[in-house]
């Protein structure tokens, strides 16, 4: 499975300005809301210190892909099999696609691997990888969804 084969598509995964500065817009919004809402100063510091806590896991995994779990290289074969690569790690992962969302410009997969008792979601965007490799990446997740409708 790790081998390039025709049946087998591999993309490496780089980091992606687009979904860092889309995080950062999303968080700081969230930070302003959550200042405004009329609630006990103990419930809105809570509220501030997880939106921060999510700010610093999606952009140091997704957005940088920096974090010793973050996935920076993805290989889809056969029916939904897939394998990852971690940063902190040489080795392979296997596992399984269950869900995907595929669009021209983000594409979020949930794989649910066979050493890590829960799923991780992957989201890619188009500029964390080579056009051509998304490009292929996407008709590929959209042919296996098209298929799985029928």
């Amino acid at each position: 499975m790790y081998a390039e084969s025709p049946d087998s598509l591999g993309v490496e995964l780089g980091p992606s300005r687009v979904l860092t500065a889309v995080l950062v817009l999303l968080h700081f919004g969230a930070v302003v809301l959550a200042l405004v809402v009329p609630l006990a100063l103990v419930f809105r510091t809570t509220l501030v210190i997880l939106i921060a806590l999510s700010f610093y896991v999606g952009v140091y995994r997704h957005g940088l892909r920096r974090g010793g779990n973050a996935i920076v290289a993805l290989m889809l074969s056969g029916e939904d099999e897939c394998a990852v690569r971690r940063r902190n790690t040489t080795e392979w992962e296997t596992g399984r696609v269950v869900d995907r969302w595929v669009q021209p410009w983000l594409t979020i997969l949930t794989v649910r691997s066979d050493a890590r008792r829960w799923s991780t979601s992957i989201v890619i965007c188009a500029d964390a990888v080579a056009p051509d490799a998304f490009r292929r990446l996407r008709v590929r997740l959209r042919l296996r969804t098209e298929a799985a409708r029928v």
